[in-house]
């Protein structure tokens, strides 16, 4: 038999496997490890050299994220002696989520969320890097035989489209946003939006949008376009289930959840909720950090500012997800691999608020107060907190991993959910008796401006002493805090605005994933790769009569920081402030 010659040098035993209209997979072996990888050429014409550019620049951050567990493994992209793009990867199972929409028995409500939890970290990985899935259905997550999902043909939409634009049959739109069907330029909610769909169709049963009856796509873009899904509580899915999926299908793209991270940590959150254990959300940042074109819709209107100084001019919105510094611990049974080569050839004005946090600061230590402590329980969380700073949430059970921070000051008391092994609290009893609550593994390494080491600092304030006529401009008092150097009382190792990559805002508790156990509201930001290194998520928030000010500055390095971030600054309490 005469081999195949795909004209990609290095590889033997070429098997055609499938020929589609979009591109043709090959199965090759690698002549220099001896390893069996999938080849795809695709069939993408005469495209732009800035869509090709694209496509390249796209394989190389998959590249980088080939050992994430629930990726398809990415080794490598190039170009035919023919001039068509391909790229490589490992072979992955055999069965699909679309596959197990049709077996017996059906796919359990928790294997659904541990698919859904998997999955929104692998796209949370990719969007970090700027690269959208673009088509993602469940044809296109693949299982493996421990049903482990892994995501295949991510960015393959830049180059050859999406299955949208020539489906033809009802079912090739299960999948599709609103957006998409509209033309608009997609984001990361809409990959949001399609795994949902696919969430939806494992949990009822029935795609949300497709009927048995349709036998042309017009009355399913018209119920995509026009109408909710069915409700999935009728049809037995747990409500705390079925809210999360039935968000992340909202029409609006700006009403689903801030990010695919945020998607996946509210799934996380319902599995708690029925007494499931919490799957794992790996989530890697690519050290490449493409600029993205989508638009990322904002809950409300965000106050501007001007990039720092010697910053490059943004090249687009950042994505709607936040890059945490310094690479995640990998998790168990992550993929360890030599990635292959196949003949492979392979780039605002700052809102002052008076004097707010210039005067606030002075030397902590001698401030400090006499006592600090770390509780470690399981009982049900003390009642201290503001007038209208009650707590009943879900969170009032400390959850595993994590104990009790709580101090005492002359102006108020401070508690707060921390992982168990941020062990060195550190009290600040400011000049006027207002409270500040440290809290890390070492408080030392967190407030020493590296940004390599997690921790949390609390301040609380009075909107009078301060001298503030608008406690609720919470955007101002970000641009404020961001822009202050480290002796104005700003981020140690600051300004945070020169020192790190912003990496978004949004409103707090609810586009954080989490909830307020003191009933805090008000907003965030996120701040990226500060030096190079950690990770800030600060928030300005009131309670309800907004009798003071609730500051919450966060540090993260790795990804079980990132992960304890809900539960940290969502079990934020303080009672008996003046």
């Amino acid at each position: 038999m005469t081999e195949i010659d795909l004209g990609i040098p290095g590889i033997t035993e070429v098997t055609e496997l499938e020929r589609a209209t979009a591109y043709t997979t090959y199965r090759v072996r690698d002549a220099g490890s001896g390893q069996y990888v999938l080849v795809k050429i695709m069939h993408a014409g005469s495209r732009p050299p800035s869509v090709v550019a694209r496509f390249n620049s796209e394989q190389d951050v998959l590249v980088e994220l080939a050992s994430h567990p629930n990726l398809v493994s990415v080794f490598g992209h190039g170009v035919t002696a023919g001039g068509e793009q391909f790229d490589v990867t490992e072979i992955p199972g055999p069965t699909t989520a679309a596959d197990r929409f049709a077996t017996t028995p059906p796919m359990t409500g928790p294997e659904v969320l541990r698919l859904g939890v998997r999955t929104a970290g692998a796209l949370e990985s990719a969007h970090r890097g700027g690269v959208l899935h673009g088509d993602l259905r469940a044809a296109n997550i693949v299982l493996g035989e421990n049903g482990e999902p892994g995501v295949a043909d991510v960015g393959l939409a830049t180059l050859i489209g999406s299955s949208v634009a020539t489906a033809d049959e009802p079912s090739d739109l299960e999948h599709a946003s609103p957006e998409q069907l509209e033309g608009q330029y997609l984001t990361p909610a809409s990959d949001q939006y399609s795994l949902a769909a696919t969430l939806y169709r494992l949990l009822a049963g029935e795609a949300a949008f497709v009927r048995p009856t349709d036998t042309s796509v017009v009355p399913v873009i018209k119920r995509i376009a026009t109408e909710a899904p069915p409700d999935l509580k009728p049809k037995g899915v747990p409500a705390a289930v079925a809210d999360v999926v039935h968000k992340a299908l909202s029409k609006n793209p700006g009403d689903r959840y801030a990010s695919m991270q945020a998607f996946g940590r509210a799934l996380q959150q319902a599995e708690v909720a029925l007494g499931l254990p919490m799957t794992d959300l790996t989530v890697m940042t690519p050290a490449t950090q493409l600029p993205t074109v989508w638009e990322v819709p904002a809950p409300t209107p965000v106050a501007a500012r001007a990039p720092a100084a010697g910053a490059p001019p943004a090249k687009g919105p950042s994505p709607s997800g936040p890059p945490s510094g310094g690479p995640p611990a990998p998790a168990a049974g992550s993929k360890s691999r030599t990635p292959l080569f196949v003949g492979i050839g392979v780039a605002v004005v700052v809102v002052l608020v008076g004097a707010l946090l210039l005067t606030r600061g002075g030397d902590d230590k001698k401030k400090a107060s006499a006592s600090s402590s770390v509780t470690t329980t399981t009982a049900k969380r003390r009642a201290s907190s503001s007038s209208s700073a009650t707590s009943d949430s879900a969170t009032d059970i400390v959850p595993a991993g994590f104990s009790i921070a709580s101090e005492s000051f002359d102006h108020g008391a401070v508690e707060v959910f921390v992982p168990s092994d941020w062990a060195d609290v550190f009290p600040v009893q400011l000049d006027n008796g207002e409270p500040r609550l440290r809290v890390a593994p070492s408080v030392d390494d967190f407030i020493d401006g590296t940004f390599t080491h997690p921790g949390v600092q609390i301040d609380v304030f009075g909107v009078e002493t301060n001298g503030l006529n608008n406690p609720d401009n919470f955007d101002a008092l970000l641009d404020n805090f961001i822009s202050q150097p480290p002796e104005n009382d700003g981020v140690a190792g600051g300004p945070a605005v020169d020192a790190c990559a912003t990496g978004g805002r949004g409103n707090y508790p609810a586009d954080l994933g989490t909830t307020s156990d003191g009933r805090f509201s008000g907003r965030f930001e996120r701040l990226n790769a500060c030096r190079g290194a950690g990770s800030l998520v600060i928030i300005f928030a009131t309670p309800a009569d907004k009798s003071f000010i609730l500051q919450i500055v966060m540090q993260t390095v790795t990804a079980d920081d990132e992960a304890a971030v809900p539960v940290v600054v969502g079990s934020v309490l303080v009672g008996d402030f003046p």
